[in-house]
């Protein structure tokens, strides 16, 4: 019976990886997204791309290039275990359309916050899941924060324009 059971489940996990190669095949012939896979898994680089352009700053030099560009601060605090942020750091964040949006509006960095100066700022910010996304402004407070993945980039900018305009959203209810 154990042999059995054991056949199901690794039957049904064939089935969901099948499910999920396709799904992330479709999305790629969709629109093309930069080879930046292999470096998000390394150290989750801040590479230029035609998506989002997560830079290698520290928490203080972001501040100080939102102030001087006249942007807000997009944090992506994520960690290495975590599958929804890998989703996110491979299958959203490299889109044009949330490039385009994202590079416009923000300064972005990626932190994990398990380690340096993540594990200080998941504390300081009140982040318990993750992917955790917030939105600060120059003078470090938080604007708002976008708890989990989100695979719809319109419903994600959505999202954000949330935190970024409230009394736009609260009209639009």
């Amino acid at each position: 019976m154990k042999i059995q059971e054991s056949l199901s489940i690794l039957l049904a996990a064939l089935i969901v990886s099948c499910g999920n190669a396709t799904q992330q095949t479709t999305e790629q012939n969709e629109a093309p997204a930069p080879a930046v896979a292999v470096e998000a898994e390394k150290n989750y680089s801040a590479i230029e791309t035609e998506g989002t352009n997560f830079r290698e700053l520290s928490f203080a030099q972001a501040i100080d290039s939102a102030k001087a560009q006249g942007k807000l601060l997009f944090v992506n605090m994520h960690t290495k275990t975590c599958r929804p942020c890998r989703l996110m750091e491979k299958v959203v964040f490299p889109k044009e359309k949330l490039g385009k949006y994202m590079n416009a509006h923000f300064v972005s960095i990626a932190l994990d916050a398990e380690e340096g100066e993540g594990t200080e700022l998941s504390t300081r910010y009140q982040v318990e899941m993750y992917p955790t996304y917030l939105v600060i402004d120059t003078a470090a407070t938080k604007l708002g924060a976008i708890v989990g993945a989100e695979k719809d980039i319109d419903k994600f900018i959505e999202k954000i324009e949330n935190i970024i305009n409230p009394a736009d959203s609260t009209a639009q209810e």
